[in-house]
C-alpha cells in the first residue's frame, strides 16, 4: 500500500473518516506548544491555498473558512477572546489604517541613522537590502 507523509494538522474528525474508508493514519496528539505552532502553520497553508487566483467563489469562501477556523482554534488555545482582537484591530486601524486600499510598497529608502535600519537588516530573508 502506498504511504504518504503528511506531517500536518488536520481537522478533528479526519482520522475517524480515514479509518472508516480503510485508510491507516499514524496519529499523535500535540502538546499545547506544538498545537499552537501547528495552528500557525495551518493558517499559512490555508492562506497559500487562498492565494490561488483560479479559485471559484465557493472555493474562496471555503479557504477563508479554513483560515478562520485555524485562527479561531489558535485564539481558543491561547485564551484570546474576540473582544481583545477587536480592540487590537481597532487600535491598529486608528493608528495605521487597514489593508483595503491596496497600498503595496516595493522598496523603502531610509535615512542614515533611522532606527528601523537595524530591524530590516536583522530580517534579510524578508527585507533584502538593495544597495549597501
Amino acid at each position: 500500500m502506498p504511504t504518504f507523509k503528511l506531517n500536518k494538522l488536520v481537522r478533528d474528525k479526519l482520522p475517524v473518516i480515514y479509518e472508516s474508508i480503510g485508510q491507516k493514519a499514524k496519529l499523535k496528539l500535540l502538546s499545547k506548544g506544538e498545537h499552537a505552532t501547528a495552528l500557525i502553520d495551518k493558517v499559512i497553508e490555508e492562506a497559500n491555498e487562498l492565494r490561488d487566483a483560479s479559485l471559484t467563489r465557493g472555493k474562496m469562501i471555503s479557504e477563508v473558512a479554513d483560515v478562520q477556523q485555524a485562527l479561531d482554534d489558535y485564539k481558543s488555545l491561547n485564551n484570546i477572546n474576540d473582544n481583545e482582537v477587536a480592540k487590537a484591530q481597532q487600535l491598529k486601524n486608528d493608528e495605521k489604517g487597514g489593508f483595503s486600499q491596496g497600498a503595496y510598497i516595493e522598496t523603502l529608502e531610509l535615512n542614515q541613522g533611522d532606527t528601523w535600519i537595524d530591524y530590516y537588516r536583522e530580517n534579510p530573508e524578508t527585507y533584502p537590502e538593495l544597495d549597501k
